[in-house]
Protein backbone atom coordinates (compact mmCIF):
# COMPACT_ATOMS: atom_id res chain seq x y z
CA UNK A 1 0.00 0.00 0.00
CA UNK A 2 1.20 3.60 -0.26
CA UNK A 3 -0.22 6.97 -0.33
CA UNK A 4 -2.25 8.44 -3.62
CA UNK A 5 -0.41 11.83 -3.00
CA UNK A 6 2.66 12.87 -1.64
CA UNK A 7 1.54 14.49 1.87
CA UNK A 8 4.63 16.77 2.23
CA UNK A 9 7.50 18.83 0.02
CA UNK A 10 10.97 19.55 0.28
CA UNK A 11 11.39 21.98 3.13
CA UNK A 12 13.05 24.90 2.75
CA UNK A 13 13.28 27.21 5.69
CA UNK A 14 10.72 30.28 5.80
CA UNK A 15 9.03 28.70 2.56
CA UNK A 16 7.60 25.68 3.62
CA UNK A 17 4.05 24.67 1.66
CA UNK A 18 2.28 25.49 5.21
CA UNK A 19 4.79 25.86 8.76
CA UNK A 20 6.04 28.91 8.95
CA UNK A 21 4.44 30.59 5.52
CA UNK A 22 2.82 33.76 5.55
CA UNK A 23 -0.19 34.17 3.31
CA UNK A 24 -3.22 34.11 6.05
CA UNK A 25 -6.08 32.83 5.39
CA UNK A 26 -5.07 30.68 2.56
CA UNK A 27 -2.42 28.99 4.11
CA UNK A 28 -4.50 28.42 6.89
CA UNK A 29 -7.32 26.87 5.80
CA UNK A 30 -4.72 24.48 3.49
CA UNK A 31 -3.09 23.48 6.87
CA UNK A 32 -6.97 22.21 7.96
CA UNK A 33 -7.07 20.39 4.46
CA UNK A 34 -3.72 19.41 5.54
CA UNK A 35 -4.95 17.43 8.39
CA UNK A 36 -8.15 15.79 7.27
CA UNK A 37 -6.24 14.52 4.18
CA UNK A 38 -3.75 13.27 6.34
CA UNK A 39 -6.33 11.53 8.43
CA UNK A 40 -8.08 10.05 5.24
CA UNK A 41 -4.63 8.67 3.82
CA UNK A 42 -3.53 7.50 7.04
CA UNK A 43 -6.85 5.38 7.55
CA UNK A 44 -6.89 3.90 3.97
CA UNK A 45 -3.75 2.06 4.64
CA UNK A 46 -4.66 1.34 8.36
CA UNK A 47 -7.99 2.21 9.50
CA UNK A 48 -7.72 0.25 12.64
CA UNK A 49 -5.09 1.85 14.17
CA UNK A 50 -6.16 5.81 13.04
CA UNK A 51 -10.01 5.75 14.22
CA UNK A 52 -12.65 7.96 13.21
CA UNK A 53 -11.82 11.57 12.52
CA UNK A 54 -13.17 12.85 15.28
CA UNK A 55 -11.13 11.01 18.07
CA UNK A 56 -8.30 11.55 15.30
CA UNK A 57 -8.75 15.62 16.47
CA UNK A 58 -9.76 15.43 19.58
CA UNK A 59 -6.22 15.87 21.06
CA UNK A 60 -5.24 18.46 18.02
CA UNK A 61 -5.91 22.20 19.79
CA UNK A 62 -4.39 23.90 17.02
CA UNK A 63 -6.64 22.26 14.71
CA UNK A 64 -9.67 23.82 15.85
CA UNK A 65 -7.86 27.13 16.57
CA UNK A 66 -7.02 27.31 12.54
CA UNK A 67 -10.95 26.54 11.91
CA UNK A 68 -11.40 29.40 14.73
CA UNK A 69 -9.21 31.69 12.34
CA UNK A 70 -10.89 30.74 9.11
CA UNK A 71 -14.43 30.97 10.47
CA UNK A 72 -13.67 34.72 12.35
CA UNK A 73 -11.64 35.98 9.40
CA UNK A 74 -14.46 35.15 6.39
CA UNK A 75 -17.20 33.62 7.60
CA UNK A 76 -18.68 33.72 4.57
CA UNK A 77 -16.37 31.44 2.84
CA UNK A 78 -15.89 29.15 5.71
CA UNK A 79 -15.32 25.55 3.80
CA UNK A 80 -16.88 23.80 7.00
CA UNK A 81 -20.61 23.86 9.26
CA UNK A 82 -18.84 25.13 11.97
CA UNK A 83 -19.79 27.76 14.77
CA UNK A 84 -18.09 29.69 16.76
CA UNK A 85 -19.18 28.09 20.45
CA UNK A 86 -18.93 24.56 18.62
CA UNK A 87 -14.93 25.27 17.67
CA UNK A 88 -14.22 26.82 20.76
CA UNK A 89 -15.78 23.95 23.42
CA UNK A 90 -13.54 21.55 20.39
CA UNK A 91 -10.68 23.47 21.47
CA UNK A 92 -10.72 23.38 24.86
CA UNK A 93 -11.67 20.05 25.03
CA UNK A 94 -8.65 18.63 22.53
CA UNK A 95 -6.34 21.31 24.88
CA UNK A 96 -7.06 18.95 28.08
CA UNK A 97 -7.01 15.58 26.13
CA UNK A 98 -3.50 17.21 24.69
CA UNK A 99 -1.11 14.28 26.65
CA UNK A 100 2.09 16.27 25.73
CA UNK A 101 1.51 19.49 27.70
CA UNK A 102 1.88 20.02 31.42
CA UNK A 103 -1.07 22.13 33.44
CA UNK A 104 0.68 24.96 33.25
CA UNK A 105 0.32 24.60 29.25
CA UNK A 106 -3.50 24.03 29.55
CA UNK A 107 -4.59 26.60 31.58
CA UNK A 108 -2.81 29.27 29.75
CA UNK A 109 -3.78 27.51 26.46
CA UNK A 110 -7.33 27.33 27.40
CA UNK A 111 -7.53 31.16 28.33
CA UNK A 112 -5.68 31.89 24.68
CA UNK A 113 -8.85 29.69 22.60
CA UNK A 114 -11.24 31.60 24.97
CA UNK A 115 -9.81 35.37 24.84
CA UNK A 116 -9.13 34.42 20.56
CA UNK A 117 -12.74 33.24 20.11
CA UNK A 118 -14.28 36.40 21.93
CA UNK A 119 -11.91 39.06 21.67
CA UNK A 120 -13.08 41.64 18.70
CA UNK A 121 -10.70 41.21 15.59
CA UNK A 122 -7.72 43.61 15.81
CA UNK A 123 -7.17 41.84 19.56
CA UNK A 124 -7.85 38.27 18.06
CA UNK A 125 -5.19 39.10 15.42
CA UNK A 126 -2.50 40.05 17.86
CA UNK A 127 -3.25 37.01 19.75
CA UNK A 128 -3.04 34.63 17.20
CA UNK A 129 0.43 35.99 16.29
CA UNK A 130 1.68 35.60 20.13
CA UNK A 131 0.35 32.00 20.01
CA UNK A 132 2.57 31.08 16.91
CA UNK A 133 5.83 32.45 19.36
CA UNK A 134 5.12 29.66 21.79
CA UNK A 135 8.59 28.80 21.48
CA UNK A 136 10.05 32.55 22.58
CA UNK A 137 11.46 32.73 26.13
CA UNK A 138 8.56 34.72 27.32
CA UNK A 139 6.27 32.00 26.06
CA UNK A 140 8.14 29.44 28.17
CA UNK A 141 7.68 31.36 31.05
CA UNK A 142 3.95 31.75 31.11
CA UNK A 143 3.17 28.20 29.26
CA UNK A 144 5.95 26.11 30.89
CA UNK A 145 7.72 23.44 28.82
CA UNK A 146 6.62 21.67 26.17
CA UNK A 147 6.81 17.53 27.44
CA UNK A 148 6.68 14.87 25.28
CA UNK A 149 6.82 11.20 26.13
CA UNK A 150 8.90 9.02 24.82
CA UNK A 151 8.13 6.21 25.40
CA UNK A 152 4.85 6.67 23.29
CA UNK A 153 5.35 5.15 19.75
CA UNK A 154 2.51 6.53 18.06
CA UNK A 155 2.97 10.30 19.05
CA UNK A 156 1.45 12.13 16.12
CA UNK A 157 2.37 16.05 16.23
CA UNK A 158 -0.92 17.43 15.59
CA UNK A 159 0.21 20.91 14.50
CA UNK A 160 -0.62 22.16 11.05
CA UNK A 161 2.39 21.93 9.05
Amino acid sequence: RCLQQPLGKYRVHGKNNVAGAKGGLAVTRRAICFDLNLHRELSRLDPDRIGPLGKWLARCPQHWVSRITSLRESPQDHPWPDTLPGLMRRAVGATWRQPYWNLRRKLAYTVFVVAYSLSPRKIARALKSIEGRAHAPSAKLFLGKHHTNPRRSSHVNCKPI
